[in-house]
């Protein structure tokens, strides 16, 4: 077993307060940590009961993340996850049809190694994000994005392909 590290509310992200940036764990479920993970400022980490959320060695979010987490959200390795990002895997209430039928399941999210996620991004439940993906600033992620190496943008819109991009 190799000893690593897992950091809540770290860094200097000159744009947030030390002194006004809270994080919030509520952890009913299962959470998992494959390796180093660094949480910034201002976290909120949310897991219900039956759901599991994991993080894949090395990742890193430098401020102000939301997971709101109800079925599953696994992270792989390598990720980097920008400040003001909501990530959620459930609507958090249940809508019903007239015969009493959920209409908004809850849907894991998955987003493989080494994806980039821009400042202030929405990813909502049942989607794959591919390895080496970068999500553009401001983006809201509805539906899988299938190609690797590719920047998207706001409701999956491929903006670049063959890309690469280093920490």
């Amino acid at each position: 077993v190799k000893p690593f590290t897992v950091k809540i509310g770290f860094g200097n992200v000159n744009i947030f307060s030390d002194k006004y940036e809270r994080s919030t764990w509520v952890n009913n479920g299962t959470i998992i940590f494959n390796g180093k993970c660094n949480l910034g400022k201002g976290v909120k980490i949310s897991c219900s009961i039956d759901a599991k959320i994991e993080f894949g060695s090395n990742f890193v979010n430098t401020a102000r993340m939301t997971l709101v987490c109800v079925k599953s959200v696994i992270f792989e390795d390598d990720c980097l996850v920008s400040w003001n990002v909501t990530i959620m895997d459930g609507d958090t209430h249940k809508i019903v049809s007239s015969d009493d039928v959920a209409t908004n399941e809850s849907k894991p999210i998955l987003i493989k190694k080494k994806v980039w996620i821009g400042c202030e991004v929405l990813i909502l439940k049942g989607v794959i994000i591919e390895h080496d993906c970068v999500i553009a600033a401001k983006s809201i992620i509805t539906k899988n994005c299938t190609i690797p190496n590719t920047v998207y943008g706001n409701f999956n819109k491929q903006l670049h392909d063959n890309i690469t991009w280093h920490v």
